[in-house]
């Protein structure tokens, strides 16, 4: 018997977990059964899915014991004693409570309560646990918990706060192990809106470009700061209101032929690749003149601002050649500047300080993982990446990564230097902004990720999903579905960081735009998880904490003065659009998906009030491509249409849409010249471009942005979703000088219509 018994215990252990166990599992932690894309098709993922999804999510489900103890575990984990390790309430929600388990036989248990304030105010008193509002109990492991409440009655402060308990003495008093300690955080409603925008008859326009596009005559290979703030002030002559940027984040130095802007190394850090060398206090430095001066560098130069494409690994190896003198020139001036204990003996070392100190850690670290990389890369047995150096480097609180620090200081500063001339530079442009005259500002985009082998995630690592990788469902747009490489955050990890690294992305980000535009915003409600290694359709959605998100950021944003815009395409849950205008985040409209319930572009007069619109972005065919066909060729051509017959839906949607777009555009009185939807052989005129612009600013939404592609009549996009490297993703020049570009488009008549809607 005993034999038997242990035999069907044996196979009960080992036995893989029914898909039933598995849904339980997955309900329970906010994993999405099933999902439905846009056409309405259902789609059940595979139970591997949610195996390897729940792994990653520190609930184990191989076996039908592993889910049945992961499914108790997880139904425990509201009853741990103590408090949640992050509260998030509005600034109006008062009163509020605060939860608290405890073993009920210990009712008598006397806690102090303290409420340390962001500003370091203090208040706090003694209770009783059995005094409390009883809310609920349970009978755990043969012990009565019972969760009772304590109630805030104050308004407090937005901000970030920390709520101790600790048993039977004050705070300051209670030794570590008797604290409990919570994040409490208290957010406004809604977010930040600049002046302008209070009056409900404003309507702005602006340009959006991609920086490393930009080029002047006298160049360093790819377009920068020093670009951008000759672009800002003649786009502000010209009565702009915004100018949208791509990612500004810092990219994988030691790797720049992955250059996506959307897959940084660090979102805490800004891309050096976009100084102006020749901006710095120390370029008139001897020995960095002398190094400029060089026929090598000289002939590297011409050749790097030569052609239509950005080299990015020759820029990167010219500007490091050429940083190296800069930091030598400033470590001469100021070489008190790496030891904090001396005093900074001028206003360059005291900016240099106050940049490093304002980063604190995270900015360290960032560099660090600079120095480490530039190391291993000369290494035969390591390289570049974290998962190639020894194991003993894993983290950098590791004891190894902290003497390599202290043994390669200099090279940390000399990182900390590129990253801190990038944010002058970047700080400078704001101020351009303001004193031009841009209503709104500098519109930033935010990267949704960040690169697996990045500084982010190497010292983030354990506030990531192992073995995951962001994507997206099958859609009309990608019928193939998207795994972009990234991983994403674990949402409970987040929590019990009380968000430190989503607020530290938010903060990086908003400290010089007017403007932030999240890519993906749907992922404060839910990310599309893919497994390593898996197909994207096998991949299943796993919820965030919307709410908690959402408040955030509308504290950074009223924090920042910085006006929110969510990016919200693809497959979006219902009701989603309408919480964040709620939230006062602007919604981003896209002409070619914007249309009726029949399929019809939508009339200017149906587009959200709260909204940026614009004809095309980023990752869609420029107007003239989008007319001509051209993504639907490079997509024929490079094997990305999953079948024929895709293929073909695909070709009959544009045919059909593109005859309903000229037929709208003309019904509204516009001048179409020679433009023809005929589905065999359509013919494209530059006078889609004022139409469609024209189209847009008639309505009602508050921000306009064009593309300078578009205005500028290109046919090709900057970014062909799906590839990488077959395609010239991110590495487009402009056809036009920054010196010429603003007075080009004028030249062409593009403002006309647009001002005419939108005069400011």
């Amino acid at each position: 018997m005993k034999g038997g018994n242990g035999a069907v215990m044996g196979a009960a252990q080992t036995e893989a977990a029914s898909r039933e166990q598995l849904m339980a599992l997955a309900e329970a932690a906010g994993v999405q059964t099933r999902y439905w894309l846009a056409d309405g098709t259902q789609m059940d993922p595979p139970g591997a899915t949610f195996t390897a999804i729940l792994a990653a999510l520190d609930l184990p489900a191989d076996t039908r014991r592993d889910a049945a103890a992961s499914l108790k575990r997880l139904q425990r984990r509201p009853w741990r004693p103590g408090m949640p390790p992050v509260l998030v309430r509005y600034e109006d929600q008062v009163p509020f409570d605060i939860p608290i388990v405890w073993d009920a036989a210990r009712g008598d248990s006397q806690f102090h309560w303290r409420l340390t304030l962001e500003d370091g105010r203090t208040r706090g008193a003694s209770f009783l646990f059995s005094d409390l509002p009883r809310a609920e109990s349970i009978e755990v492991g043969g012990k009565q918990l019972e969760r009772r409440l304590f109630w805030n009655h104050d308004h407090l402060p937005c901000g970030y706060h920390r709520f101790t308990l600790s048993l039977g003495a004050a705070a300051e008093a209670a030794q570590p192990d008797s604290r409990i300690d919570m994040a409490l955080i208290i957010a406004p409603r809604r977010c930040y809106q600049p002046p302008v925008m209070q009056n409900p008859a404003w309507k702005g326009w602006g340009y959006a470009i991609q920086l490393y596009g930009l080029w002047s005559e006298k160049g360093q290979g790819i377009g920068g700061f020093g670009e951008l703030g000759r672009l800002i002030r003649d786009a502000a002559a010209q009565g702009a209101s915004v100018i949208g940027l791509n990612p500004l984040h810092a990219p994988l130095t030691q790797t720049p032929e992955r250059h996506s802007p959307y897959s940084p190394s660090s979102r805490i850090a800004l891309n050096p690749l976009y100084v102006d060398l020749l901006a710095t206090p120390e370029s008139d430095d001897a020995a960095f003149q002398k190094k400029l001066a060089e026929p090598k560098i000289q002939t590297q130069l011409n050749a790097l601002n030569t052609g239509d494409l950005v080299d990015y690994p020759g820029v990167m190896a010219l500007k490091l050649a050429l940083f190296e003198p800069l930091y030598a020139a400033f470590r001469q001036r100021c070489p008190e500047a790496l030891n904090f204990a001396v005093p900074a003996a001028s206003e360059r070392c005291v900016a240099f300080r106050n940049f490093v100190e304002a980063g604190g850690q995270p900015l360290r670290d960032v560099a660090l993982f600079e120095a480490l990389s530039e190391h291993f890369a000369q290494q035969k047995e390591a390289g570049p990446h974290p998962a190639q150096w020894p194991g003993k480097y894993a983290n950098p609180r590791t004891e190894a990564c902290m003497e390599f620090a202290a043994a390669h200081a200099e090279r940390v500063g000399f990182h900390l230097y590129r990253f801190w001339l990038a944010e002058e530079q970047m700080a400078a442009c704001g101020v351009v902004s303001s004193e031009a005259g841009l209503s709104v500002g500098l519109y930033v985009d935010v990267a949704l990720g960040v690169d697996p082998d990045g500084a982010d995630h190497w010292r983030m690592a354990e506030s990531h999903a192992a073995g995951m990788r962001i994507g997206a469902p099958p859609d009309a747009f990608n019928p193939r579905g998207q795994e972009w490489g990234l991983p994403p955050l674990h949402p409970e990890r987040m929590k019990a960081q009380g968000y430190a690294p989503f607020v530290e992305m938010l903060r990086a980000s908003m400290r010089f735009a007017g403007a932030l535009r999240l890519d993906h915003v749907m992922a404060l409600n839910r990310l599309y998880w893919v497994p390593e290694g898996a197909s994207p359709v096998e991949g299943a959605y796993v919820a965030y904490p919307q709410e908690d998100l959402l408040a955030i950021v509308a504290l950074e944003s009223q924090r920042n003065g910085c006006l929110v815009i969510g990016e919200a395409l693809g497959t979006v849950p219902a009701g989603f659009r309408e919480r964040l205008a709620e939230a006062g985040v602007l919604s981003y409209e896209l002409l070619p998906f914007a249309q009726t319930g029949e399929g019809k572009p939508l009339p200017p007069e149906s587009y959200p009030t709260s909204a940026a619109v614009c004809a095309t972005t980023h990752d869609l065919p420029t107007l003239c491509g989008w007319w001509n066909g051209r993504d639907l060729y490079w997509r024929k051509t490079l094997s990305l249409f999953p079948s024929a017959d895709v293929e073909q839906a695909e070709r009959n949607e544009r045919i059909r849409f593109r005859g309903e777009l000229l037929n709208a555009l003309r019904n509204s009185g516009f001048d179409l010249g020679k433009l023809s939807a005929d589905p065999e052989s359509p013919v494209y005129d530059v006078a889609l471009i004022d139409a469609a612009h024209a189209w847009l600013s008639r309505s009602a939404s508050r921000l306009f942005l064009a593309q300078f592609e578009d205005l500028l009549e290109r046919l090709e996009c900057a970014n062909l979703p799906g590839t990488v490297d077959q395609h010239p993703n991110w590495r487009r020049r402009l056809s036009q000088p920054v010196e010429t570009l603003c007075a080009e488009v004028e030249k062409r008549g593009r403002l006309e219509p647009v001002r005419a809607a939108r005069p400011g």
